[in-house]
Order: C-alpha cells, then structure tokens, then sequence
C-alpha cells in the first residue's frame, strides 16, 4: 500500500542558509492492513518519517506513494493522533467526535452524526463521558476520544505519533490492549485499517507491531518481523519466552545504536 522510494528529508537553516539532513535514502514499503511500529533513540526522525507519510513534510528527495499515487499533502485516507491529544478544549467528548464526523462524512444528519460518535465512544470505553471536556478527564481519557475520533474518520491507514508516552503504566497497557483489540476486530486481515505507529518504547512495539521498522540517525537499521500470535502475552509459557527474547535483542540494538561514537563504557572498555 506504502511505498518509500528513496527519500530523503532536510531541514532549512534560514539564518544560516544551510539545510541540516534528517533523514537520508529510505527506502521501504508498508503492507496494506500491516501494523508497523517504528521505534527508535530520540532525535533519529521517527516522527518527521510519521509526517512525511501524512503529508505535513515533503521529502528533499524521493517519493512516498499510495497505491501508486503520491503523497503531495494531507490525504484524506488517513488519519492521525498525535501525542498531545490534540482536542478542541471548548468542545466535550461528544462534540469532539462529531466534528470529525461532519468534516469526513459531508451531508450527514445531525442525529445520525451524533448516533455515530456514541458508537464510536462505546469502542473506546468513554460511552459514559460525553458530555465531559478535556479539562475535566485524565490523559488516558482524552487519549481515547483522540483514537474515537481517528476511528471515526474511517480511514483505511491510521498513523499515531507516540500516542501513549506521556500515560501512566496502567493506562498505557489499557490502550495498547484497546487498540489491538480494535484493529484485530475485523477478522478478515485484508479488511484492517493499516497502522504506522511511532514509539520509543520497545516493549509497546513488540507488544503490538507485526513488524518493527528500527531506525538510527538519519536511516533504517533494521526491519524486524515479530512473529508472535495475538493476542499477546508477557506471561509465563513459550509464547512468553519468546516475547522477552525479541524485547531483550531489540533492546540490546537500541542502545548500541543510542551511544555516541567513542564514549567509554562503565568497565572501562570501548563503548
């Protein structure tokens, strides 16, 4: 469905009239109704390749194409969620999730608007809040309503920009299992909504991804499958074991591609 061919992207310095490479010679494609996680150190340009695939940056180089057509701008088959929520704080839940509505679905009656949003809701185990403003919920709330309101755009590729960083243990688990749960509903794989996900965190993407784009500065390192049947589990038994020994090997690439060149080691060896 995706398909990176050779992109490169590159910041203006205006006041110094230089441009400084973010990210260099990608080269990739995205299965349709694949989950990807791209994971990585911060600062390697997981969330300017996240932008670059919405079409809110243009590559210096290259192309990204959809089903074969370019990605020229915003596209209206995707959606995204951001980090930060990003809800109208003088709306409620409820209105949050209409308006996203009525701009994708031009027409639509204002009871069938408003019948589609409690829908939605209920997915999202927010049935219950609203009439609730974003003032008044804690950030896995409004995290919630931000992937309701993705839903309820009815996209076919869902991009999400480290939606869970900033959520406490518990309500991080909560989503992950939500958002799992959501896109394995349609049990037929060429149906599900494809999914570029952005994390830092190597347990959440091994968690949820079937494959894990690694990224270092400026470049892929590695494509990694991850191989495991869902739901997934961190419990004791074979699936378990091998959960943790995907993490641990990950987790062990990651911070060879998170130390600076040269710098020395506690031991007293080489880095």
């Amino acid at each position: 469905m995706i398909t990176l061919n050779n992109v490169s992207f590159s910041y203006a310095d205006n006041e110094q009239c230089a441009c400084e490479q973010t990210l260099s010679s990608l080269s990739f494609q995205i299965e349709s109704g694949e989950f990807l996680c791209i994971a990585g150190p911060s600062g390697c340009g997981k969330t300017t390749l996240l932008r670059l695939l919405a079409g809110l940056h243009m590559p210096t180089e290259g192309k990204i194409l959809v089903d074969g057509s370019p990605v020229c701008g915003p596209r209206e088959d995707m959606a995204i969620v951001f980090q930060d929520y990003a809800l109208f704080p003088w709306m409620n839940a409820h209105k949050n999730v209409q308006f996203c509505i009525r701009q994708t679905h031009p027409g639509i009656s204002a009871s069938d608007a408003a019948a589609m949003a409690d829908r939605y809701l209920e997915q999202v185990g927010m049935a219950d809040a609203g009439n609730k403003h974003p003032y008044q919920m804690s950030g896995g709330m409004r995290q919630r309503v931000a992937i309701a309101r993705a839903l309820a755009m009815d996209r076919k590729i869902l991009l999400l920009d480290e939606p869970f960083g900033a959520l406490d243990a518990r309500n991080r688990t909560d989503l992950q299992n939500l958002l799992e749960t959501l896109w394995c509903a349609e049990n037929n794989p060429a149906k599900r909504r494809t999914i570029v996900f952005v994390t830092h965190d190597i347990q959440e993407a091994v968690r949820l991804a079937d494959r894990i784009i690694l990224m270092e500065p400026g470049g892929i390192a590695e494509s990694i499958p991850v191989p495991l049947k869902r739901p997934r589990t961190l419990e004791d038994g074979p699936a378990g074991e091998q959960f943790r020994q995907i993490r641990r090997s990950l987790t062990d690439r990651l911070m060879e591609l998170d130390r600076p060149a040269g710098r020395a080691c506690r031991c007293g060896g080489p880095a």
